[in-house]
């Protein structure tokens, strides 16, 4: 069951990438690691996309079935990135996301996981791109995972890949992917059509050379933006020591978030809330726990466009509405 946390690229990166496409994305990841490891539990966060949430019964060898019926546990996040602080470790597996962009604290993550023997499998949907003292997010433990949907920083249309240093989970999500079948078409594993379509893979292979003009187009229009933003009573996100950023969303905390938004909206500036309501309180998943951090978080962020079709003047816009509502 999962428990939520209240928490440029070289050619060869890029080729380990392609290598791996077809892998489509973070729930098969979560189906591999059942059957890898008969993972039954799992820890995550709560201000994170939903998807994150596919959720398995314990498995054995003779009950391999995927429920979507467990109960959520929740960890706080840290305000300074909006990632993960785990202090609740009795599970199999840990699910770190690299939330807007950001890399978790992986070193204490790694940790904690090899003194509690937990797994780790990342998500990295939001964070192709980003680094931590010169480490890929999504490469620190034996899994990581990439969305390719089109709003990320790349794109395949839809799909991602799964990368790992891990030959026989490689082998095993392969087969996943296509039906459980083996190399003589025999159906020796569950496996489900989750095989990502060629056309999609083309496009991948197109913007992954893309990928470093996007990273610093977006670097670009971040580093305007906080020029523009500062000594405004607003909290402006920021790489921290060793951290290099993709810039997948520039998010920042302030107060009439709401009204602030519609108007930004009403100008033609796409600006989102990315999440309110966090997962733990959604009507599927709601728990009675609160969590104060992530709750305060999901009440106060907002994404401001940085993509690269964004111009100066398109910033400039953003400075002057939020100017407005300066305290």
């Amino acid at each position: 069951m999962p428990y939520y946390m209240d928490d440029s690229l070289s050619k060869n990166e890029l080729q380990s990438f392609l290598k791996n496409l077809g892998i489509v994305h973070l729930g098969m990841a979560l189906i591999a690691f059942v059957f890898a490891y008969f993972l039954s539990n799992y820890i995550t966060k709560s201000l994170t996309r939903i998807s994150e949430k596919i959720k398995t019964t314990k498995l054995n060898k003779e009950n391999a079935k995927i429920d979507i019926e467990k109960t959520p546990m929740e960890v706080s996040i840290l305000i300074d990135s909006y990632n993960a602080m785990i202090d609740d470790l009795e599970n199999s597996a840990i699910i770190p996301v690299h939330l807007y962009g950001h890399v978790a604290y992986m070193e204490e993550i790694m940790e904690i996981a090899k003194k509690n023997h937990l797994e780790i499998i990342e998500d990295a949907s939001q964070s192709l791109g980003s680094k931590f003292k010169g480490k890929h997010s999504g490469t620190f433990s034996h899994l990581g995972c990439f969305s390719m949907y089109a709003a990320k920083v790349m794109t395949a249309g839809e799909g991602g890949a799964i990368v790992t240093d891990d030959k026989k989970l490689f082998e095993k999500l392969k087969q996943i992917r296509n039906h459980g079948l083996s190399k003589h078409h025999i159906t020796s594993k569950f496996g489900l059509n989750l095989r990502l379509p060629e056309i999609n893979a083309a496009i991948a292979k197109i913007q992954m050379k893309k990928l470093p003009t996007f990273l610093r187009q977006r670097k670009k229009n971040a580093q305007i933006l906080t020029e523009l933003l500062q000594n405004h009573d607003i909290i402006l996100p920021k790489e921290r020591k060793n951290e290099v950023m993709n810039w997948y969303l520039y998010t920042v905390a302030l107060k009439q978030r709401d009204k602030i938004m519609n108007k930004l909206n009403s100008a033609g500036i796409g600006a989102a809330v990315y999440y309110n309501p966090s997962i733990h309180q959604t009507p599927y998943y709601k728990t009675k726990k609160t969590l104060t951090t992530t709750e305060w978080a999901s009440h106060h962020v907002i994404s401001l466009p940085i993509h690269p079709k964004v111009k100066k003047s398109d910033l400039l816009k953003i400075k002057k509405i939020l100017s407005a509502y300066r305290n």
